[in-house]
């Protein structure tokens, strides 16, 4: 081969190569704008949510001016977990604990603990929130999830929640 003709080679093989780098060096540039975009997207929405969150965190909480009856607070617990199709079979439990006072204040927590079986994560979120939507002195304070044991059905889970009932009381004896 002549050294005009390997020259020629050689400069042909570099321009490609040079080529396929500028081909490479622009898809990643526009995948890193493609990439920078949607996060500036998510860090807006994100930004959005943390101002909502502000606000309510400053607005008052409502609470109640009695203590709440359990015989009226399972009731609304079936009832919303009817409405969001969750049978009352698959409650396994409500129990009242003793309510306790918050700190010095003139506040009093009634929690009650829920135990539910093979729910949806749906269907635990509805009823969560259709509790706490009704009756605004009601907040939900713990949540503890855990797959139950047989592999029948991937989407349910098993679900211990607290729901607490904060009401207004005096303390009568300063």
């Amino acid at each position: 081969m002549s050294p005009q003709r390997r020259q020629l080679v050689l400069i042909t093989t570099l321009l490609a190569m040079l080529l396929a780098v500028v081909a490479w060096s622009y898809s990643a540039m526009s995948q890193a704008k493609a990439n920078a975009s949607a996060t500036a997207k998510d860090l807006a929405e994100c930004s959005k949510l943390a101002q909502m969150i502000q606000q309510t965190r400053r607005q008052p909480q409502l609470v109640g001016d009695h203590e709440l009856a359990f015989t009226d607070l399972s009731r609304q617990i079936e009832e919303a977990a009817e409405k969001q199709g969750i049978h009352t079979d698959a409650i396994v439990r409500i129990s009242p604990e003793p309510a306790r006072r918050l700190g010095r204040t003139a506040y009093r927590e009634q929690p009650t603990r829920i135990e539910l079986r093979q729910a949806t994560l749906k269907q635990l979120l509805g009823l969560m929130h259709q509790l706490t939507a009704t009756s605004p002195s009601l907040r939900i304070r713990g949540i503890r999830l855990s797959a139950p044991r047989s592999e029948s059905d991937d989407q349910t889970w098993n679900t211990e929640f607290t729901l607490s009932h904060l009401q207004y009381s005096p303390d009568k004896n300063p």
